[in-house]
């Protein structure tokens, strides 16, 4: 089997190949997936066994906690709960073909799979229909504690009503899967109405990195993943602060090298006060002038911002938010869709 990993050598590749190659054989004979895809995925699933020791055969459930909170930045033990519980029945270990389900889930297009698994994670108690109490419960989560606690009873209390009355098409006080599946299949944007299952696009691209990076001939990672891992890892979306840390620590515009990739974990666990100062506090404006002012007459004209936006279109809010995330527009889509359902 070809060595696409290189980080671990030919003798641990060869133990890879040994252990996984008929798997995934068998895997890919009735997957959607790929070869290359579950080869890759299997690959990341044999890293973290290992982890377990020499003799150790199977991913363990803490494991599998682990990349739900740094990978998703999901907390939430119920939905964990309720995934491991769709992929697999064993309580203590995660098998690799319950590893290959759970991203076959992830990276579906089809509405009826989704479905399927989102009702069945939704579906708290294992009854099959999904009671006002377990929508009360959910809808906890969508609201933060404020100062008016009638005001927020109030609210958790509308919006489990709405809910119930959007989903419950028969009216007989519970949400079967069959209610659901009728407004979902009208209405797909709200295939997860009761909180965060499926992973974001900027996940998605994390997950692309971890499994199958650029390919087994690249040989550095590229701007977009070091954005990717900022957002995800670090929870950082501001394009400016991203972009003087590239610069740091490269002059590449296109790539994130191993040397850079190091000097970076240096700069963020030193504790050299006045190199941590010089990092921190290099001049935010003399960089954006730097990037923007093409023609260095010292101002920023439309043709300057333009001409660098079409190249890098991430940086088009490059003095701070303008435009709705895609979950800022899912909400906006959903309270026009309440507002309408009222009316």
């Amino acid at each position: 089997m070809e060595n696409l990993d290189s980080t671990i050598d030919s003798m641990e590749n060869s133990r890879f190949s040994a252990l996984y190659s008929g798997l995934i054989k068998e895997i890919a004979a009735t997957s959607k997936m790929s070869t290359l895809d579950i080869t890759c995925l299997l690959c990341v699933y044999y890293k973290f066994v290992k982890f377990n020791g020499p003799a150790a055969k199977q991913m363990r459930k803490s494991q599998f906690y682990q990349i739900y909170l740094v990978l998703f930045n999901v907390s939430n033990v119920q939905v964990i709960e309720r995934t491991l519980l769709a992929i697999t029945k064993d309580t203590r270990f995660v098998s690799p073909h319950a590893w290959i389900e759970l991203f076959s889930l992830y990276t579906t297009d089809d509405l009826n799979v989704r479905m399927r698994f989102a009702f069945d994670v939704y579906d708290t108690k294992g009854t099959g229909v999904i009671d006002r109490e377990q929508v009360g419960v959910a809808c906890e989560r969508f609201f933060s504690e404020g100062e008016d606690e009638d005001e927020l009873i109030e609210l958790k209390q509308d919006m489990t009503e709405f809910i119930m009355k959007k989903f419950d098409v028969d009216k007989d006080g519970v949400i079967s899967f069959e209610d659901y599946s009728t407004v979902v299949s009208q209405q797909p944007i709200l295939v997860e109405f009761l909180g965060w299952l499926f992973p974001s696009n900027e996940e998605k691209d994390l997950m692309a990195h971890f499994c199958k990076a650029n390919g087994p001939n690249s040989k550095k990672m590229t701007k977009k993943q070091f954005y990717n891992i900022f957002l995800v890892l670090f929870n950082v979306a501001n394009v400016q602060v991203i972009e003087r840390t590239l610069l740091a620590i490269t002059k590449d515009i296109k790539y994130v090298s191993p040397q850079a990739w190091i000097q970076l974990f240096d700069l963020y666990t030193t504790n050299d006060i006045k190199v941590r100062m010089k990092f921190a506090f290099e001049d935010m404006t003399e960089f954006l002038m730097k990037k923007f002012d093409l023609d260095k007459d010292g101002v920023i004209s439309f043709e300057d911002y333009s001409t660098v936006v079409e190249q890098q279109p991430i940086l088009v809010e490059f003095l701070g938010w303008l435009f709705p995330s895609k979950e800022d527009k899912n909400l906006m889509a959903h309270c026009i869709n309440l507002q309408l359902n009222l009316n």
